[in-house]
């Protein structure tokens, strides 16, 4: 071996400085040190930065002033890893700061901060990155650049992260994204719904309430509902309601439910499952405000089904909505009578408020301060009144004349509009029509009549058509021999004029006339008259009214008290009084006329026209329906062959297409009536398919033929097979 020779140490580089350490208590040394070459400065220098801004608003507002967005956004791309993420902790921390959104919303830095959701980055640039989208998705633009980047996908994946502030700043931001209504349904379609009901387990409340107030407004989409029935999303939000634990939560969880109520699937899921005497239970328990006017809104959305309606009446949800309407909480109130509205469609539901004294809890509302309250009971009585002739009297007597008629001077029209409703039911009645031109309702239509919106005139026409039917309503209604501001309402050629016109049922001229026996006559127009039904099938209206016509002759000096024996001795024929169809008229006028688009009035017609002859009858139930036995026991109750159309509740094609025209016609809505063979007929409008072009002109129309039996409101195209099978056997 060799001797060792002892190693010399080797002489420092001349060209390289010793470690040195750098610090600096101005933030404009800071933001230039962001320019340095080297990564262990820039690092210290972000992450001074972020220890500035953290202290409050103003330093982050004095660090925009001193121009360091620029450099700092620069570097959320930096190569080094460490540089990269004090970047994007620092431009998190300031980013809900006004005037650091204000310049990022210029630099477009979107994009860049979506990139740094990658599973590649570590959580604490998940954290900051979901920071910094949750404060910036807060204004419309950066909402559509989220979604125009596809950050929502990276956004929904990141609630499945260990780190529980990850979640909630997702959360946040997608909250902001699914205020707008196309991504509720992206949210879907990414398979949003399974990680948002994970988190309701969470053990932070602030977690919990953001997923629900997420799902609250996600399942306004149809799909988003269906995926939360499917992902037992029910049975956790119920689960939640019946925990005392999580009695901050029930609101929310209860609101949820509430949308989940717009599809008929919901309520026989619930029933099915057992839950639904359990959700019930919260209208009648002593819930906070909040739970209660959930759970009334949730009844609404379950009674716009017919079969809910009736599964509800058997649960006797009526009995829970009149004690709701007792409650001191405004709020409550209004959702009780929204849903007391909703219920009112079932017959069996009307007679069973009138029974609870409902009618007569309704009524103080009226006079309620609160426009809400006042609208909502209007409404609820105006269902109640709508072809109830005993609920009418229920309302008188409980005092409630006065209060409508000063709700036609309301400012709030849809008050006034369903005032004037439950007064033109009430007015089929000759004492309640006295007590109501008693309280001045004639002159309080005076100033409703010279309004400017149609849908008010509509509403006061229907009321001064239903006082005008005896000679002291006509006397109010004919100041100075003029029918109030109607006469000058029939000359304007206004479009929005119409439906008066319309549902005054002359289509050229308004104003009666009056003759020697000081009795209104009424235009003889046959698609206006009153409309009636023999026994095998359509009667012409022009032919009975011509008959009634010859018999009012014969009675002209006769005494009008009743009609009297000819000289064989046999009674003459007299046109029987159609109150429900009256009903029918009036409720297809508040229903349908609001509507602009001319098919959605079809399709609501058509529904109507179905409800109230009998619903849905598939082809395959035909004859198992059985209309022939309830026209034949009408017959026999009527002592004749002519039955009022609007007394058939069980009507099949014939009978359905004559009302939907008849009905048609008094709302203005064109439409033809049309007779095959074996007692079918059936209903064609015609409609524009396509939106007009750049210069206002529209396609050419098509004829559709109405399906008001096996899919009411189908709207079928008259030459497809569809139709021709509807129109035969």
């Amino acid at each position: 071996m060799g001797k060792k020779v002892r190693k010399e140490p080797e002489t420092p580089s001349k060209d390289t400085f010793d470690p040195l350490s750098i610090e600096s208590k101005k933030a404009a040394t800071v933001i230039l040190m962001l320019s340095s070459l080297e990564e262990e400065v820039v690092a210290k220098a972000c992450e001074a930065i972020l220890r500035y801004a953290e202290k409050g608003d103003e330093n982050k507002s004095s660090l925009v002033g001193l121009g360091v967005m620029e450099p700092l956004c620069h570097l959320l791309s930096h190569g080094d890893s460490l540089v990269s993420r004090n970047a994007v902790m620092a431009l998190g921390v300031m980013s809900s700061n006004n005037d650091v959104k204000g310049v990022l919303k210029k630099m477009d830095i979107i994009p860049l901060v979506i990139s740094k959701l990658s599973p590649d980055d570590d959580v604490v640039v998940h954290e900051f990155a979901t920071l910094c989208l949750a404060a910036l998705s807060t204004e419309f633009t950066n909402k559509i650049r989220i979604c125009d980047n596809n950050g929502l996908d990276p956004l929904i994946h990141l609630l499945s992260s260990p780190d529980p502030d990850v979640q909630k700043n997702s959360l946040e931001c997608i909250y902001n994204l699914v205020q707008d209504l196309p991504n509720c349904s992206a949210v879907c379609k990414l398979d949003g719904i399974p990680p948002l009901l994970h988190l309701l387990q969470s053990e932070f409340p602030v977690i919990q309430q953001l997923v629900l107030r997420t799902l609250e407004r996600v399942t306004s989409d149809a799909e988003a509902r269906s995926a939360l029935r499917g992902g037992q999303g029910f049975h956790q939000l119920l689960e939640l309601l019946s925990s005392r634990e999580h009695s901050d939560l029930h609101a929310e969880a209860m609101r949820v439910i509430s949308n989940c109520m717009e599809d008929a699937a919901s309520l026989p899921f619930l029933r099915e499952s057992g839950k639904l005497d359990q959700l019930l239970q919260f209208l009648a328990s002593p819930a906070p405000p909040e739970v209660l006017s959930a759970a009334a809104k949730a009844v609404s959305r379950m009674a716009r089904s017919g079969e809910n309606r009736k599964l509800l009446h058997e649960h006797d949800v009526e009995s829970a909505l009149v004690n709701l309407l007792a409650t001191e909480n405004g709020h409550v109130r209004a959702a009780a009578c929204q849903a007391v509205t909703g219920m009112s469609e079932n017959g069996a539901s009307k007679d069973r408020f009138r029974q609870l004294d409902g009618i007569r809890a309704i009524i103080p509302l009226l006079a309620n301060e609160s426009g809400e309250q006042r609208e909502a009971a209007a409404q609820a009585l105006s269902r109640l009144t709508n072809g109830s002739p005993p609920n009418s009297q229920a309302v008188y007597e409980a005092e409630g004349v006065g209060p409508l008629v000063q709700l036609l001077q309301d400012p709030r029209p849809g008050a006034m509009l369903h005032a004037a409703a439950v007064l033109a039911n009430m007015a089929a009645q000759e004492p309640l029509r006295r007590s109501i031109l008693a309280r001045g309702g004639m002159q309080c239509l005076v100033g409703t009549l010279q309004a400017a919106d149609a849908h008010a005139l509509t509403s006061a026409a229907l009321v001064v058509a239903a006082l005008a039917c005896d000679a002291d309503g006509r006397k109010e209604a004919r100041p100075g021999q003029r029918v109030l501001p109607l006469e000058d309402l029939a000359k304007q050629n206004v479009s929005q004029h119409r439906p008066v016109i319309a549902v005054s049922g002359k289509p050229d001229h308004l104003v009666p006339t009056e003759s020697s026996d000081n009795k209104l006559q009424d235009d003889p127009s046959p698609s206006r008259s009153s409309t009636v039904l023999n026994k095998s099938g359509v009667r012409s209206p022009s032919k009975v009214r011509s008959k009634v016509r010859r018999e009012e002759d014969r009675r002209k000096d006769k005494d009008e008290s009743g009609p009297q024996p000819d000289a064989s001795g046999v009674k003459p024929w007299t046109q029987q009084c159609d109150s429900d169809l009256h009903g029918l008229v009036l409720g297809a006028g508040r229903t349908i006329l609001p509507l602009r688009d001319e098919r959605d009035r079809c399709v609501t017609l058509a529904k109507l026209v179905s409800d109230a002859m009998g619903g849905t009858v598939a082809r395959d139930e035909l004859d198992r329906f059985m209309w022939e036995i309830h026209l034949s026991e009408l017959k026999l109750q009527l002592q004749s062959n002519v039955i009022p159309v609007g007394m058939i509740k069980k009507g099949t094609f014939s009978h359905r297409a004559l009302l939907f025209k008849v009905l048609a016609d008094r709302i203005g809505l064109s439409c033809s009536l049309e007779r095959g063979e074996y007692n079918r007929a059936w209903n064609k409008v015609r409609l524009t398919e396509a939106p007009p072009d750049i210069h206002g002109c529209y396609g050419r129309p098509r004829a559709y033929v109405v399906d008001l039996m096996h899919s009411p409101g189908v709207l079928m195209r008259s030459d497809s097979p569809e139709a021709i099978r509807y129109q035969t056997i």
